[in-house]
């Protein structure tokens, strides 16, 4: 599956801000230890965060009195859409996931090809053992690299000083495991090869492994002679994007870096703004605010109020709308449903359609009970979403207060009889064929009887705009809470021009489309 557009931009604005803050205010400091740890930690925590999601429960306080005389439904589940024809509606989503994982598996192939290179030189090459390193002999054509424990190096490149200090170089990389620092930023550059920061972030983390192994070298040996290797190998190129290579092609960075000052001690109090930043961000991206009404759960027979709840939190006789565990469908929900709808055929070719609703309680045990259609179309598409609902395996039962407990749910299924297949995004998305915004104002008239009733409200009314550029298949998707400017602002969609219809793949499609009118005196 490829990652969904809300996970590519929370992990995009974290990798931003994290890279941002390091480049400004950390990448010139001397803390190299420390760099390498709010990199690496960074990098995982963005592309780890989106994939988290945290509820924090409000209470509401609204009292019975003050509620509307709705029945409000909080099990209400996303529309499941049941078409009558086999077009497929999903070929944008084939072809994105095609192309991911296939970049998924040139990378794989990639890191692969470069394991076997290194094994087989391990294996065409005597090693020798220093403690607990492993030194291979490469040909002069090899540069000077380290892969965890093995150090693969030619001598004959350097004098006696300076294999000296290359191997030092390279035994600082081991010693601190700059390897497994490669290879995590390797399986997320991997799994997010799309993203351009995650490549960004990696270049950051090798080039400051190279800082941190310099700055020790120099510490021993002397920094004029050290930065003559560097330039005598800086034209070797890196044999592996996932090894510590000793020849850098930031070979003047890595100059500056040796022979500056050592930062302020007081500099390292910058750490501490990328903390607040995190926090803020990642607390943004993870916590959903959820509101808990003020009727917890309605009941079949009787009304049964907050205090009785409190008394009796295991009463099987009534139903919870809201618990503090909700219940799961064992699996993914809208899938099982799309898989076992089946579009009857009598109302095919009677050409009903609709949306059916179906309320259900999942019991204690998980069992789906109670089950009825709440607002149906036509017999046969009611019975068709009655049994489908009814054949559903055992859920997850919802908890409260520990206790598991009944609770109702309802899902709107729509039968849709549409030729072709109603797109909502498409590569070339319709648009009106002229000033939509201008038009409105010429055309949309306030009602009177909503101006003297000083009526105000933002109605969203949804419609399609079919291959020819026509519209069709007006409703109101989200009321203004006031019947006339409803009507109203349907009646003004209705009245539209034909618009210049969207393109999927070069060819005419129909695309939904929403327009919001909002009426203000």
């Amino acid at each position: 599956m490829t990652p969904s557009w809300p996970y590519i931009i929370k992990s995009s604005v974290l990798l931003s801000a994290f890279l941002l803050y390091y480049i400004f205010f950390l990448k010139k400091q001397t803390f190299f230890t420390w760099n390498r740890v709010y990199l690496l930690a960074t990098l995982i925590l963005s592309v780890c965060t989106p994939l988290f999601h945290f509820n924090l429960t409000i209470n509401n306080t609204t009292t019975e009195s003050a509620l509307p005389t709705l029945y409000y439904v909080s099990g209400f589940m996303e529309e499941i859409s049941v078409s009558g024809s086999k077009a497929s509606t999903h070929s944008l989503f084939y072809h994105l996931t095609l192309i991911y994982i296939s970049g998924i598996c040139f990378l794989i192939l990639r890191y692969l090809k470069g394991l076997f290179q290194i094994s087989k030189l391990i294996r065409s090459h005597k090693c020798k053992r220093i403690h607990k390193l492993k030194i291979i002999p490469v040909p002069s054509g090899y540069p000077v690299f380290s892969f965890f424990n093995c150090i693969f190096i030619n001598t004959a490149s350097f004098g006696k000083s300076g294999a000296k200090s290359v191997f030092e170089h390279e035994r600082i990389h081991v010693r601190q495991g700059h390897s497994f620092d490669l290879l995590i930023t390797e399986i997320i550059c991997t799994l997010n090869w799309f993203n351009p920061l995650v490549w960004i972030y990696k270049k950051n983390i090798a080039q400051n492994h190279e800082y941190i192994a310099d700055r020790q070298v120099t510490v021993k040996y002397q920094t004029g002679r050290y930065l003559q290797l560097l330039v005598n190998q800086a034209l070797k190129g890196n044999a592996f994007s996932f090894s510590n290579c000793f020849s850098c092609s930031n070979l003047k960075k890595r100059m500056i870096m040796m022979t500056k000052k050592q930062s302020n001690k007081f500099n390292i109090l910058n750490y501490i703004p990328a903390l607040f930043i995190g926090g803020i961000l990642c607390t943004a991206f993870t916590c959903i605010a959820t509101e808990t009404p003020a009727l917890p759960f309605i009941s079949e027979n009787k009304t049964v109020t907050t205090e009785e709840i409190l008394e009796s939190p295991a009463d099987t006789s009534a139903i919870f709308q809201v618990v503090e565990t909700m219940p799961q469908f064992n699996g993914n929900m809208q899938t099982w449903l799309k898989n076992n709808v089946k579009y009857p055929v009598k109302a095919i070719a009677n050409k009903e359609k609709g949306r059916v609703f179906v309320s259900f309680v999942v019991e204690r045990n998980g069992n789906i009970s109670n089950t009825k259609v709440t607002k149906g179309v036509s017999p046969l598409l009611d019975a068709e979403a009655l049994r489908v609902v009814k054949s559903m395996p055992a859920w997850i039962p919802g908890k409260q207060r520990g206790q598991t407990v009944r609770v109702a749910f309802v899902v709107p299924i729509n039968f849709n009889l549409s030729e072709s297949p109603v797109f909502t995004v498409v590569e070339t998305m319709p648009r009106f064929n002229g000033n939509m915004e201008a038009w409105i104002k010429d055309n949309l008239k306030y009602p009177e009887k909503s101006q003297k009733a000083k009526e105000e409200g933002l109605a969203f009314v949804g419609f399609v705009v079919n291959e020819d550029g026509s519209l069709s298949d007006f409703k109101i998707q989200r009321s203004s809470g006031h019947q006339a400017l409803d009507e109203e602002a349907l009646r003004s969609t209705k009245a539209m021009p034909n618009w210049i219809p969207g393109k999927q793949q070069g060819k005419a499609v129909k695309v939904s489309f929403v327009v919001p009118f909002n009426f203000k005196l």
